[in-house]
């Protein structure tokens, strides 16, 4: 089980897809998330034959919890803690209606403590991926159940890596090369494209925000989005380190 969840991580952090993230923050400090990963622009450039391999068998077409899956897989989760949270744990495939073939991934879980968020990221030890993105939500999110603290900088963390690597690569072409594949430069990192849509849904109605950034708007009362994509360079000087949301 950890290592699918690792293989889906993975091509979520470093390929060209986009998600939609939304974390619902409840009034007893619990929150809910959905993640909803789309592919298309990968299989486009690579083709759909890794999406095949996992068809069916992996990415069903309705939601199934990780405890099922890893009692199907026979690697049944153990300790009651973790049995717990893979029951309130799913994940199924994103699936054209007239395709078998699936375009991309949608996670969910539900009402999960800060307590059940580290034991999250701890299911996947094995896995460093898993563990980079599962425990990065304490280090994103402070929630009281009336307060959050927002920290950007966090968020923007990711791809972080895979942009300075680019740029590495870029400086070993000598100018003549440059100006030769400047097309096929620009096709290939056309691939590399992770935008991602953040939605911070609250039970209560939000009172007041403290702290700006260019990539924040609220939507409604019960509502915010940050929007980026993890591989441009982002402003360092034009926001707060810290937003601070009050709800009523």
């Amino acid at each position: 089980m950890r290592r699918l969840l690792a293989f889906f991580v993975a091509l979520w952090g470093l390929s060209s897809c986009t998600s939609d993230i939304t974390f619902t923050f409840h009034k007893n400090t619990s929150s809910s998330f959905l993640v909803e990963v789309n592919m298309e622009r990968l299989i486009y450039f690579l083709g759909d034959s890794i999406m095949k391999s996992y068809a069916e068998k992996d990415l069903d077409k309705k939601w199934k919890s990780i405890y099922e899956i890893s009692k199907e897989r026979r690697k049944p989760l153990t300790g009651k803690d973790t049995i717990n949270l893979g029951k309130r744990t799913f994940i199924k495939g994103l699936y054209k209606d007239d395709s078998n073939i699936p375009y991309g991934f949608a996670l969910k879980g539900d009402r999960l403590s800060q307590k059940e968020w580290a034991t999250l990221g701890k299911t996947g030890q094995a896995e460093e991926s898993i563990t980079q993105y599962g425990s990065s939500f304490s280090s994103i999110f402070q929630w009281d159940g009336k307060t959050l603290f927002f920290f950007p900088e966090e968020l923007l963390r990711i791809g972080t890596e895979k942009t300075s690597n680019n740029s590495s690569n870029e400086k070993d072409i000598d100018e003549e090369e440059e100006h030769s594949e400047s097309e096929l430069s620009k096709k290939i990192k056309s691939l590399y494209v992770i935008k991602t849509n953040l939605f911070c849904k609250f039970d209560r109605k939000i009172k007041s925000i403290q702290g700006n950034h260019p990539y924040l708007r609220q939507i409604d009362d019960h509502t915010l989005q940050f929007s980026f994509d993890a591989l441009e360079e982002h402003p360092k000087k034009e926001f707060d380190s810290k937003i601070i949301i009050i709800t009523k």
